[in-house]
């Protein structure tokens, strides 16, 4: 789940290993940091502030008022993961949510069947 978080919430403006930035992300001003440079220049510390609080004056908005200290503490743990990540792991990752994801969406599509 740690993947689909990332990719909801960081990949668009950052991008990620094997992942370019959106058109939205590729012209915010100033340009958004890349995540993994990211991860490898800053302290955990550092990122969990950044992710709850927002950087002021950037793209960068505060996610501490939607989310939990242990949903964020989540996307720093897989960041500190992703220093060392190769793309191609990072875009397996991802199928393996999307397709799960297109499943949980199939099921909710597919009207339930009661035997009477």
């Amino acid at each position: 789940m740690k993947v689909s978080i990332i990719n909801e919430m960081c990949v668009g403006c950052h991008g990620a290993p094997g992942a370019e930035r959106s058109e939205i992300g590729r012209r915010l001003h100033p340009h958004e940091s890349n995540l993994t440079r990211s991860a490898k220049e800053l302290e955990p510390a550092e990122l969990f502030w950044a992710v709850k609080n927002g950087i002021e004056s950037t793209g960068m908005p505060a996610f501490g008022s939607a989310h939990s200290d242990m949903k964020i503490l989540t996307i720093v743990a897989f960041l500190e993961k992703m220093k060392d990540m190769k793309p191609r792991e990072h875009i397996a990752m991802r199928k393996v949510i999307d397709n799960k994801e297109h499943k949980n969406m199939k099921a909710m599509d597919t009207p339930s069947r009661k035997k009477i």
